[in-house]
């Protein structure tokens, strides 16, 4: 069952982008590479629920080994650019700590607001992040966003000032957070 849905599925990935106009030989790869990897997650879920009395055991080591798979295909892709790829998604650190200061802050101050705040706090920066620019948002606007301050990275150059700015931002949010928590009668 698993082995035919998995060569539908591909059939119809592959027609669908065939139908779309891009290039036959790509678009065959596409399906098929879905519909083996459906082949690869049958196989793997077969294998897990024959070695074990539960179903919720067997999809616990089918995820794990498929998640392990993943991160050591990523790996070998990264491979020698992996402290370049590090380095990028490390230096977004400072503008999530912002993201917790401000949640820190709405705990100490208005904690019935904290979990509301925190989300949408949260998804004003995904928009903005995500539409701000297509958008053509006034640059007032895209700087509301912390994740606007921090380099682009690999390729751009690297701002301490900005790094600095947020990291103080954050420290002053989590003061407020814990002044206003300490403030409050809680028993």
């Amino acid at each position: 069952m698993a082995f035919g849905a998995s060569l539908a599925l591909g059939a119809l990935v592959s027609v669908g982008l065939v139908a779309y106009g891009l290039p036959t030989t790509g678009s065959v790869a596409f399906g098929l590479s879905w519909a083996v990897f459906g082949w690869a997650f049958a196989a793997v879920a077969a294998v897990a629920a024959q070695v074990t009395e539960s179903a919720r055991v067997a999809r616990g080591i089918s995820i794990a080994v498929l998640g392990l798979s993943f991160v050591l295909r990523a790996a070998g892709d990264v491979g020698q650019e992996m402290a370049r790829v590090l380095g990028a998604a490390l230096v977004q650190l400072p503008a999530v700590w912002v993201l917790v200061g401000v949640a820190v802050a709405l705990f100490g101050v208005l904690p019935r607001f904290m979990t509301f705040g925190g989300w949408a706090v949260l998804a004003a920066c995904a928009l903005i992040e995500e539409f701000g620019r297509p958008l053509q948002l006034s640059k007032r606007v895209l700087d509301l966003s912390p994740f606007a301050h921090v380099p682009r990275l690999p390729g751009g150059d690297i701002s301490a000032a900005s790094l600095l700015w947020l990291a103080s931002i954050v420290v002053g949010l989590v003061m407020v957070g814990l002044l206003g928590f300490r403030s409050r009668d809680v028993q």
